[in-house]
């Protein structure tokens, strides 16, 4: 089984990366609005 973290906050997502449980990462718009992103392009 592989394990991914759902959300968009960066700072969240840098320390996930650190767990070798953690395979990778998924979000959507509405994560992303949610978290203050408002360039996901760049």
């Amino acid at each position: 089984m592989k394990l991914f973290a759902d959300g968009a906050d960066p700072a969240a997502m840098l320390a996930l990366y650190q767990n070798p449980l953690i395979r990778g990462f998924t979000t959507n718009p509405t994560l992303m609005r949610k978290a203050g992103i408002s360039d996901y392009r760049a």
